[in-house]
């Protein structure tokens, strides 16, 4: 027989869980994600959830960067010359090529992003909390 304590821990375990996953296929599913290719989308990982307590459970999400290694500099920006210092140049083509405003931008280098907001802590804020009142 099961005792109360148990019980709440299974129940709050399970809900833990759906939540993690419906945050994982908002996020999959590219709500409110930047979105060019898909891979940024797809790069959300979850670990498992894991009892810190009772009726207490917590779990991990991050951006595996190697499905999404620009997710860090979308996330903090490149600093006013890019991670190297210098200004951003395309490696292969001849000009680098973007979207801004709904337009596409032709340039043979950019001095970066500087300072970002943050598209992963904008994720959190903005949408998480209505994934969960809306799936779960």
């Amino acid at each position: 027989m099961s005792s109360a304590a148990d019980v709440v821990d299974r129940w709050c375990r399970d809900r833990v869980l759906a939540a993690a996953q419906a945050l994982v296929n908002a996020h999959e599913a590219g709500e409110n994600v930047p979105f060019d290719t898909g891979n940024l989308a797809q790069s959300m990982e979850r670990g498992t959830p894991a009892q810190s307590g009772v009726g207490r459970v917590t779990v991990d999400f991050w951006v595996d960067p190697g499905r999404a290694p620009y997710g860090v500099h979308l996330q903090t920006g490149t600093g006013v010359f890019g991670p190297t210092g210098r200004r951003i140049t395309p490696r292969v083509a001849r000009a680098l090529k973007f979207r801004v405003g709904g337009s596409t931008v032709f340039a043979r280098s950019v001095a970066g992003s500087g300072r970002h907001r943050g598209w992963w802590t904008d994720w959190w804020s903005s949408t998480a909390p209505g994934v969960l009142r809306r799936r779960v």
